[in-house]
């Protein structure tokens, strides 16, 4: 008898943990709104930890690394160190079409002696409404002694207007930032941080939408009139 309540308790404890699971998971989603976007998120994702959680300012998410930095001396060979944060959706709650797509990322560097340094930052964007894609991608380099700290900074545009067979009105944003640096001699020195992007888009007209669509963008618009945090209860 015992057995058999043991088994149904087991059972339950696995039928509850898979009907809780979906719910855990949508509890780390943001939703955030500026003045004609919409940004959605999980805050839970691995990035977080080196670029920090982004800030909602106008319509555009801007970060402040805590995190991302990365140094060799000594004719250490390459080392790199990355990031990719994920927006599951943006849109605009309006219904304008996305017309593209922009990041700017700033930072710090210093070489001392014969080192280098490197910086990227990628777009991959692609619709939530067809399997179609695009990218783009900026790089900063430099190599030999810089004289002291000094700033770098990348801009990339993704243009989506027109990429796309359907109008670009909810895409997923892929943002990659990568940092990479080197040594040669044993007096070498070269450090390099990312201390600032920012992602925004540029909104179009309205497009219409289906009826089931709008009723979807409205639902959207509602709850990201301010910040929505979904936490999960504690006992």
């Amino acid at each position: 008898m015992h057995r058999l309540l043991r088994s149904r308790f087991v059972l339950s404890i696995g039928v509850l943990a898979l009907l809780a699971g979906p719910f855990a998971a949508a509890r780390a989603m943001v939703i955030e709104c500026g003045p004609t976007l919409c940004f959605e998120y999980d805050e839970t994702q691995a990035a977080i930890g080196s670029l920090g959680a982004p800030v909602l300012v106008g319509d555009a998410m801007r970060f402040l690394p805590p995190a991302l930095w990365l140094a060799s001396a000594g004719g250490a060979s390459v080392a790199d160190a990355s990031a990719s944060f994920v927006f599951d959706r943006i849109y605009s709650p309006a219904g304008g079409e996305i017309l593209a797509l922009r990041a700017l990322a700033e930072g710090d560097y210093e070489i001392i002696g014969s080192g280098t340094v490197a910086s990227r930052i990628e777009l991959g964007v692609k619709s939530n409404l067809s399997a179609e894609e695009v990218a783009a991608a900026a790089v900063f380099s430099d190599a030999g002694d810089s004289s002291g700290a000094l700033l770098w900074s990348r801009d990339v545009l993704a243009s989506v207007a027109g990429a796309f067979a359907a109008p670009t009105t909810d895409i997923r944003v892929t943002v990659g930032n990568l940092l990479q640096v080197s040594t040669a001699a044993s007096s070498d020195l070269a450090w390099i941080q990312d201390k600032f992007l920012i992602v925004t888009a540029e909104v179009g007209a309205p497009v219409p939408l289906p009826g089931a669509l709008w009723l979807f963008v409205t639902a959207g618009a509602a709850l990201g009139a301010f910040r929505v945090r979904r936490v999960a209860h504690t006992a």
